[in-house]
């Protein structure tokens, strides 16, 4: 029963820690500007809420420190361009969200930045691919 009760506080000292500055207002909705991180300290994310739903840039990073991926809400949904990257920095794939679903095109690459595959989506649903390998 010990061992349960110093896991629990355990867990709970693992969470406060992740996650900082990210306020509820009044009815308990989450409000501005959140941050995650590792458990060395280093950043993993940035996520910004408005009235309780991601709103806006959200930011996503390797234990390294370099970029991971880039996506934007708006209302809770993606919507926008979405870049991700390798772990070396280089893109490594570029998405089109609209409400919430992937729609229009989505770009893949290889290590050295050549793009290898083009797809076209619509509501979640490949309608196209294009293999651009050689």
């Amino acid at each position: 029963m010990n061992s349960c009760k110093y896991a629990i506080w355990g867990f709970v000292v693992i969470i406060s820690f992740l996650i900082t500055q990210c306020k509820n207002d009044q009815y308990g909705k989450k409000e501005g500007q959140g941050q995650w991180y590792y458990k060395d300290g280093k950043l993993r994310g940035i996520i910004n809420y408005k009235d309780g739903l991601q709103e806006g840039k959200t930011e996503y990073f390797y234990a390294s420190g370099n970029r991971q991926e880039v996506q934007y809400y708006n209302g809770g949904e993606r919507f926008g361009m979405d870049t991700v990257w390798n772990e070396n920095g280089q893109i490594f794939q570029i998405n089109q969200f609209e409400n919430g679903k992937l729609q229009g095109d989505q770009y893949n690459f290889d290590t050295a930045g050549t793009m290898v595959r083009h797809a076209i989506f619509n509501a979640d649903t490949v309608v196209k691919v294009i293999d651009l390998k050689k």
